[in-house]
């Protein structure tokens, strides 16, 4: 067993840990019997609506990439980025956290036929683009969210979250500014620096930037109503906005690369939240649950998606591996 396989199954054991523990704590706290009697009484009208209600979602992220991949000079249909983002989600879910799934969508957009700087640069801008549509809900719900406790602890952990946030957007775009542009050249350091930049291609996009921006947003509304209509299906008086505020902290923080797919930070958060507004931990478990299993089974396609298309992409050639220029034509 090789140095690196050790390493892996070591970080998936850290995460069972970390996920293991707060289910753990979760059933300590709340009477799963009852969680459960509610799962299965939601209707499988209800349930096939979620389901679809997330995939429209991955529609409009994968519909993201379009403006995206515009920033390179390469065209991305809606049906290619529809099939990048679900493949994605598939081995995101799969294997147990996001960065697997970006990296399937790297090589699955080289696989059409773009060069690998390319497509690394495009899906971590399309990721940090995600992040920032993200982190602007989050801000937005911050003050009511601080107005519901004054728990020390759970004030500090949601300013943490949203400083380490805030923080990671902006040297996101100075790093970007940063990189001279001698170094974007050679094999390897020119690889890095290209990733490490890749702010300045949206920088010199603003249009297609802040189209990105807006389908994230849409992304991330979607993610609230489908949460909002398990909620309601299981009886919990809810608003539309009383989910709005809870759902982007819980999807942020559950992103996290510690746990399994978000299981565990995703019901513990949820039923903190939401029980702060007085709703019942079992019933918010519920629909934690549900919105999980949810998630999974609209990824499933994904992975009939990438079997279908494996062998008929095999022959595709890659293009060939260039510099990405710098946009602006400066030095950085």
């Amino acid at each position: 067993m090789t140095r690196k396989t050790l390493r892996n199954l070591l970080l998936v054991a850290i995460k069972l840990a970390v996920s293991g523990l707060l289910i753990w704590f979760i059933t300590t706290k709340i009477d799963i019997g009852s969680a459960l009697v509610h799962l299965q009484n939601l209707s499988a009208v209800i349930a096939i609506a979620v389901v679809a209600v997330i995939i429209s979602g991955f529609a409009v992220a994968g519909y993201r990439l379009r403006p995206i991949l515009g920033m390179f000079g390469e065209r991305c249909s809606f049906l290619m980025g529809f099939q990048t983002m679900w493949i994605g989600n598939f081995f995101g879910q799969a294997l147990v956290t996001f960065l697997t799934g970006d990296a399937v969508r790297i090589w699955w957009i080289m696989r059409l036929g773009i060069g690998l700087r390319v497509a690394a640069s495009a899906i971590l801008i399309d990721r940090a683009i995600g992040f920032i549509a993200l982190m602007v809900l989050v801000l937005l719900a911050l003050a009511p969210l601080l107005d519901l406790t004054g728990d020390a602890v759970m004030r500090a952990g949601l300013f943490s979250v949203a400083l380490a946030g805030t923080g990671g957007i902006v040297a996101f775009f100075v790093l970007g500014r940063m990189v001279p542009e001698h170094m974007h050249q050679g094999r390897y350091i020119g690889f890095l620096a290209d990733i490490a930049s890749a702010s300045r291609h949206a920088l010199a996009a603003p249009r297609e930037g802040v189209f990105a921006f807006v389908l994230s947003i849409g992304v991330q509304l979607i993610i609230v109503l489908a949460v909002f209509i398990l909620a309601r299906a299981f009886g919990l008086e809810v608003t539309y906005t009383q989910c709005l505020i809870v759902v982007p902290v819980v999807v942020l923080i559950s992103m996290m690369p510690i746990f399994v797919a978000g299981w565990g930070a995703r019901e513990f958060l949820m039923v903190q939240a939401f029980g702060l507004m007085g709703f019942p931990a079992d019933k918010v478990l519920a629909v934690s649950i549900t919105f999980g299993l949810g998630l999974m089974i609209a990824s499933a396609p994904g992975g009939v998606l990438w079997l279908i298309n494996r062998r008929a992409k095999d022959e595709t050639p890659a293009k060939e591996e260039t510099t990405v220029s710098d946009p602006t034509g400066g030095t950085g």
